[in-house]
């Protein structure tokens, strides 16, 4: 059901994204594909009915796994399968999982917080900004939701910090080049 994504179905992962996410977050797809030579980077993906139906993409950081990008395919949603997938990489690792969630602004960021909410995460209190995934875009400010328990300031510090320099490529302020 969960496995490691086979290079060959990176067109259909990056198809569900693109439907998932806004331009804003994710990378353009050339700079996507790219990241699937670094070491610390995973997507799993889950099959339904014999067709992919969803992905999960993280990042294996010092002190923290980091889901960077969650998604089911849009006619495949509302039926548990993006449960499933999250419960099985929540237990393949006991490592606390960090993710950006967009502010409780919209009814569809209230619903994603309460998924993972019903799923053991914490909504963290702290000013974050994701930077920007592609040249000539800006800041987008998120929160972050923790597994297990809320980040106490100094692991917030240090997620940031990790999560910045590996995976976005920037300082700790989040705008010039690491």
């Amino acid at each position: 059901m969960f496995r490691s994504m086979e290079k060959s179905e990176f067109q259909l992962v990056y198809q569900i994204m693109k439907e998932s996410f806004p331009e804003s977050e994710r990378r353009p797809m050339e700079a996507q594909k790219k990241l699937l030579g670094e070491k610390d980077y995973h997507v799993a993906v889950c099959e339904q009915n014999g067709l992919l139906g969803g992905f999960l993409a993280s990042w294996q950081l010092k002190d923290f796994r980091f889901i960077e990008h969650f998604a089911v395919d849009p006619q495949l949603r509302n039926h548990g399968l993006g449960w499933r997938m999250l419960r099985t990489f929540l237990q393949a690792d006991s490592a606390q999982t960090v993710l950006e969630v967009e502010p409780p602004q919209t009814e569809l960021a209230k619903r994603r917080i309460q998924f993972y909410k019903r799923n053991g995460f914490y909504l963290n209190s702290y000013s974050y900004h994701q930077p920007p995934m592609a040249d000539g875009q800006k800041p987008i400010p998120l929160m972050i939701m923790s597994s297990g328990k809320a980040l106490n300031p100094q692991e917030f510090q240090c997620f940031r910090g990790e999560v910045y320099k590996k995976v976005y490529r920037v300082a700790p302020n989040g705008l010039n080049p690491a």
